[in-house]
Formats: structure tokens, sequence, C-alpha cells
């Protein structure tokens, strides 16, 4: 006798779990400031937040990787230069990201930082349409519009 599959999941619940998933990872995100403050007032300096950073993130996803039984498709990546070397460029522009952003909270210019943050999409899409000549459409173009008066307001508050 053979065990039936299980039930697909419905796209009701599929969208629900998505919500909940973003949901908790921007909750992670706001903490995140205060554990990098509190770190920095322990005593530990941006290079040794940024390395437990790494190593923690590492971990986590070598354990995703496991658990999600991925590591063939995680070989079959580290058998190929070209993307070794996009991967390693990749890694060094996202440290070099996250070590300003620690820098930045630890010397207390989180909303300098978080502003940042805010401006990168802007820049990602206006990027896209002046070097890949991606066209944006009209919902691309109010959220720009709406990110970009953001921006302008939080500068000059």
């Amino acid at each position: 006798m053979s065990a039936s599959p299980a039930p697909a999941a419905s796209p009701a619940s599929d969208a629900r779990a998505a919500l909940a998933a973003g949901v908790f990872c921007y909750l992670i995100w706001g903490f995140v400031p205060l554990v990098f403050q509190q770190m920095g007032h322990q005593g530990a300096d941006a290079w040794e937040i940024m390395g437990h950073r790494a190593v923690w993130g590492l971990v986590w996803a070598a354990l995703l990787v496991v658990l999600s039984r991925q590591w063939p498709q995680v070989m079959a990546v580290l058998r190929q230069p070209k993307v070794l070397g996009w991967l390693a460029l990749s890694a060094i522009l996202i440290a070099g990201n996250w070590t300003t952003y620690i820098v930045a909270v630890n010397d207390g210019r989180t909303l300098d930082a978080s502003l940042g943050y805010y401006l990168n999409p802007l820049l990602n899409m206006a990027a896209g349409a002046w070097l890949f000549r991606e066209k944006i459409d009209w919902a691309g173009k109010i959220a720009m519009t709406l990110a970009a008066v953001g921006v302008l307001l939080q500068t000059i508050a």
C-alpha cells in the first residue's frame, strides 16, 4: 500500500504564509539596529558585529540547504567558476553594504542608514530603466514618485 501524496496548499494559504513570512522578516529587520547598538555598547566594533553576521548567516544558510536537501544544487553551482566570480562580487558588495549599515547604527546615525535603504529601490529602478532599458509601468512610476517624495520629505525634515 502506498502513501497518498500530501494535498497541495491552496493559493490563499500560500499567500497567508508569504504575508506572515514578510511581516516576520520586517519585524526582525526593525529590531536589528537595536541589537547592533547593544553590541556596540558592550564593546563590539563594527568588524566584530559584521563577522558575527557573516558567520551566523552562513550557519543558517547551510542549515536551510540541509533541511531542504539542496546540496546537489549547491555543489553544481560551486563547480562553475564564472558563477563563483559573480557570487564573490555580490558577497563583497553586500558585505560593504552591511558594514556601512552597522557603522552608521553604531555611530547613532540609524535614521540616515534607514534613509539609504529607502532610497536604494529608487536607484535600482532608475538603473534598470537607464542601463537595461526596462520599461516602468504606471504603478512603478507611482511607487517611485511616492518613494521619492518620502525621501525628499525625510531629507528636508
